[in-house]
This record gives structure tokens, C-alpha cells and sequence, in this order.
């Protein structure tokens, strides 16, 4: 089955409109929908703190909360963010971008694509062998 795995940047960007919005909603449509769209666990606390810094009111919040609810999550998993820890250690990697990135890499073959718009991120991915895009 493919499988899209979304960072919190990619979803936040279907939570409120930014200019990539169109692109990557229309992206989604033309791959399965969202369906087929995965992040893992961490993405609840990113997005629930990016609501609070842009003063999101209930209605967005729960929003939010419905979205997330609607997809599949990987779990995080003391090996999963060792292997975090492990992944790109000659790199400036962020701690919560090696998590993203190796919640993709457990789903194995069926993640089909890794979508970001944090430019470190997407490389980092794309080096750990994921297909890297950004929907503009």
C-alpha cells in the first residue's frame, strides 16, 4: 500500500492556509487521498504547540485534533528514538526531525513518500534512502 508520511510542517499546512497549501492538498488528492497519510505520535505535540505560539482559537484547536485523529500514527518506541538518536550523526540533524524521519524509515517499503518543508529535514531523509518532497 502507498503511504505519505507527513512531518508536523507538512500538516500544519493543512491546518492553515499558507502558500504551499493548494499544492500539497491537490499533491495528496492525486496520491490516494488522506487515506494514505501517516505521521507518527510526535506530531500531536508539535502541531498543539504551533496552535498555542499562533494564538489558534477552539475551533482550530479541534481542527487539529480531528485531523490528527484521522490518520495513522507510528508509535514512538524507546528503539525508535534510539535510532533517532543514531540517524545523520555527522549532521546538524534536529533531535525531533530524526524522529519524523526514522518513524517513515520503520514503515519500510510502504511509505512511498516523505513530505517536509524543513529543508535539513527532507535531506536527512532523502540520504536515509526515503523519497523526499515538498509540494509547491
Amino acid at each position: 500500500m502507498t503511504l505519505l508520511y507527513l512531518d508536523a510542517s507538512a500538516i500544519a499546512k493543512l491546518l492553515r492556509t499558507e502558500a504551499e497549501t493548494p499544492a500539497l492538498e491537490q499533491w495528496i488528492g492525486q496520491h490516494g487521498g488522506m487515506r494514505r497519510v501517516v505521521t507518527c505520535d510526535l506530531a500531536q505535540t508539535e502541531l498543539r504547540r504551533l496552535l498555542h505560539r499562533l494564538g489558534a482559537d477552539e475551533v482550530e484547536r479541534s481542527a487539529a485534533e480531528a485531523l490528527l485523529n484521522s490518520v495513522a500514527r507510528v508509535r514512538l518506541t524507546p528503539e525508535l528514538m534510539a535510532e533517532a538518536g543514531d540517524l545523520a550523526p555527522n549532521t546538524s540533524l534536529r533531535s525531533l526531525d530524526a524522529i519524523h524521519a526514522v518513524a517513515a524509515l520503520k514503515l519500510g517499503h510502504g511509505v512511498s513518500w516523505f513530505v517536509t518543508y524543513d529543508k535539513r529535514q527532507g535531506e536527512a531523509a532523502a540520504d536515509a534512502g526515503l523519497a523526499v518532497v515538498s509540494p509547491h
